[in-house]
């Protein structure tokens, strides 16, 4: 290990992030409880060699590659694109905004710790019929934000805060348009639904 090559900061955070992306998963397959899950992402900012990193993942069962989604007919605002399964944003005590034109992953997992975040859809490029949307929200709070035509459905829950509920902030039931799926936990924290038009921000 005394040879082991010095990554640059670049590198350091890509292998984070895969390192990220194989915890997440871990999780919502149930092969971590979030008490570990918090542990293991102490972890991950703390190291910054490869082997450190790759420590991180020790003693948890080698994931499965994800199943390639049927093709189904797609509507007008979905656009298949290569690459894009799966993604992770984490935000430790601090703020992630994802607004304006974006690609969507098919998954994204997202992860708030005394953070906030806010996920602006309604100038994004889905990527996929049905967007899952993995949500860990601990003292912190998630903001979804979707325009008129976007199912949305919801399956977390919350202990000392809010899971906002999907049907009350549906904004379709057309059941050919796309569809985004929240699912996750939030402890003291909130998810927030919100469906508003683009031209609510002064778009022409």
């Amino acid at each position: 290990m005394a040879n082991e090559p010095v990554l640059s900061p670049r590198q350091v955070e890509e292998q984070r992030t895969r390192v990220i992306d194989a915890l997440t998963e871990h999780f919502a397959q149930d092969n971590l409880t979030m008490e570990e899950l918090e542990q293991r992402l102490d972890q991950v900012y703390a190291a910054s060699t490869t082997t450190a990193l790759t420590a991180i993942l020790s003693g948890l069962p080698s994931l499965s590659p994800q199943a390639v989604a049927p093709a189904t007919a797609q509507p007008a605002p979905v656009r298949a694109h290569e690459g894009y399964a799966s993604r992770t944003l984490f935000a430790l005590m601090s703020g992630i905004t994802r607004r304006g034109h974006w690609m969507v992953p098919r998954q994204l997992n997202t992860i708030a710790l005394m953070g906030g975040m806010e996920l602006d859809f309604r100038s994004a490029q889905l990527t996929h019929p049905v967007t899952e949307i993995n949500v860990l929200v601990v003292m912190g709070g998630i903001v979804v934000t979707v325009p008129p035509g976007v199912r949305v459905e919801s399956e977390g829950f919350a202990i000392m805060g809010g899971f906002e509920d999907g049907r009350s902030a549906a904004s379709t039931t057309d059941p050919s348009a796309p569809l985004i799926r929240l699912k996750g936990f939030a402890l003291m924290g909130g998810v927030e639904l919100r469906v508003m038009d683009i031209a609510v921000e002064g778009t022409p």
